[in-house]
């Protein structure tokens, strides 16, 4: 990839005082990538910070030289690495690990896919064409003795004219073996036997069926991880009814499923096979009968059938409504909206508060609703003292709430969830309130499960470089429930402040 150059930029930090910070690209898991100009060659590279300090860094950095070393194409490279102070968004100086990776020029896969809510994957004509090229990209890191374990469209990067895909974020990645251990990866993307000994071919394999399934139809194929999906025993019946039924919840989120071939089902099927020694292996899904003429292409037949089918000219239409969309994200700092529940306020303030704290604060609510989640940001400025605003924040909430759940970290450091139970407690949060030593009356055998309607929601807090922002995501429940409660939560941070 060619590196890009950028000599006027100012930038929110530095790493080191060898880069400059220009922008958060994305959130993850275990860290957050920025991009970054070297200050003494002004080209443009990622860099990729770590949110806890540990070693996990040290294994992804070992298993990328070593992929460079060995001339591995298609793979967000390495270019740099150390130890040294970071500073960033306002805050005081760290000493952290860092990471600088090459920069594709474009964004992720998922962002092509996402963005343009009316065109819901690229069917699957454009996606024997991309897909078949990441396969390939996986097939290549495999021959080298390396499983990728974090297989999705978040980490298939997009890079150049053509729009090659490229495979990123190897923080997961090992060295191959039939007997790995580790419940790794991303939920939606896990094979069902994570929680046991695996093969790690086999998992990156089963992830890269969820994969295929989201490029082609937007879909990630079950709403939670497979082994824990009411859907994916379905699948794996192999009984005709049950996989109509399959299909036709998908259709649900996707009127377009209806037209997948029988050759596109008998691929995803393999590769998501309940029993690793029985699914597909990389080599036999490139030859797979699906890709039809494909496989057999040199490159530059394969670049005629790219141009025959205006794969490119799709992507350059998304790239537009990708860019537009991250523009309006940056830029607007609120969002106008009819909806009767939206309210945007913005207040400035000086004073003192009963419990004798300082605060000088510009308040502001905006609304963001993705897909099924409801996402309502606060962003507050000019705090003088987070730790006390933060803990006269979680005691209201506790009186108001008296069924949340509030989890802060050992450390008391400014970072919390709040999590709504209600009456009842979800499979899929159980795990999570046992880690924090919390245990939920589990309702009777005998009696009814009523408890659809029962809200989830997360807060997170966010350091800017103007001050905090306050997230709240329904993760399910009922809608209205959502933004009473929100309401509430809302006035309770304006008398605060």
């Amino acid at each position: 990839m060619e590196e890009k150059k950028d000599e006027n930029s100012e930038g929110i930090g530095k790493i080191n005082d060898q880069y400059i910070i220009l922008q958060k690209l994305s959130y993850g898991g275990q860290a957050n990538v920025f991009s970054v100009k070297d200050i003494k060659s002004n080209f443009i590279y990622a860099a990729k910070i770590p949110k806890i300090k540990d070693d996990s860094m040290k294994d992804e950095i070992k298993i990328l030289n070593f992929l460079k070393s060995k001339n591995t194409p298609n793979i967000v490279n390495i270019i740099d690495n150390g130890n040294g102070i970071i500073i960033r968004n306002g805050r005081e100086p760290e000493t952290s690990d860092y990471l600088i990776l090459e920069l594709a020029s474009k964004r992720s896969l998922l962002e092509y896919i996402e963005f343009p809510s009316n065109e819901k994957g690229f069917g699957e004509t454009y996606s024997k064409v991309i897909f078949y090229k990441i396969v390939k990209n996986i097939q290549i890191i495999h021959e080298k003795g390396i499983c990728h374990r974090d297989i999705k469209i978040d980490n298939i990067l997009l890079d150049g004219d053509d729009f090659d895909p490229k495979i990123s974020d190897f923080g997961f990645a090992i060295e191959y073996s039939p007997t790995l251990k580790g419940n790794l990866g991303t939920r939606h993307y896990k094979a069902p036997e994570i929680d046991d000994i695996y093969d790690g071919y086999k998992i990156d394999v089963f992830s890269l069926g969820i994969t295929l399934i989201a490029i082609t139809y937007g879909l990630t194929g079950f709403e939670t991880e497979p082994k824990k999906s009411q859907l994916y025993p379905l699948i794996i019946s192999k009984d005709k009814k049950k996989l109509a039924i399959y299909w036709k919840v998908l259709k649900k989120f996707n009127e377009k499923i209806v037209k997948a071939t029988d050759d596109f089902k008998d691929l995803y099927y393999k590769m998501i096979e309940l029993n690793p020694k029985q699914r597909i292996t990389i080599e036999e899904i490139l030859k797979h009968k699906w890709f039809g003429k494909i496989p057999q292409m040199t490159q530059e037949e394969l670049k005629q059938y790219e141009k025959e089918i205006k794969i490119k000219d799709e992507f350059q239409k998304r790239e537009i409504i990708v860019m537009e969309c991250c523009k309006e994200e940056i830029q607007k700092n609120i969002e106008s909206s009819d909806n009767k529940y939206y309210n945007t306020q913005i207040t400035k303030s000086s004073k003192t508060n009963s419990e004798g704290v300082v605060f000088k604060n510009e308040l502001n609510t905006k609304y963001i609703e993705k897909n099924k989640y409801m996402n309502y940001c606060i962003h507050i400025k000019g705090i003088s003292n987070l730790k006390d605003f933060l803990n006269i924040l979680v005691n209201q909430i506790k009186e108001k709430f008296q069924n949340c759940l509030i989890k802060t970290d050992e450390d008391n450091q400014p970072n919390f969830n709040v999590t709504f139970t209600e009456e009842g407690i979800y499979e899929d949060i159980k795990e999570q309130l046992q880690n924090l030593g919390i245990e939920n009356e589990e309702k009777e055998d005998d009696e009814e499960e009523d408890d659809i309607n029962e809200l989830i929601l997360r807060i997170k807090l966010y350091k800017t470089s103007e001050g905090y922002l306050l997230r709240f995501v329904k993760k399910q429940g009922n809608k209205i429930d959502f933004i009473n409660k929100f309401g509430i939560i809302k006035n309770l941070i304006k008398e605060i402040i």
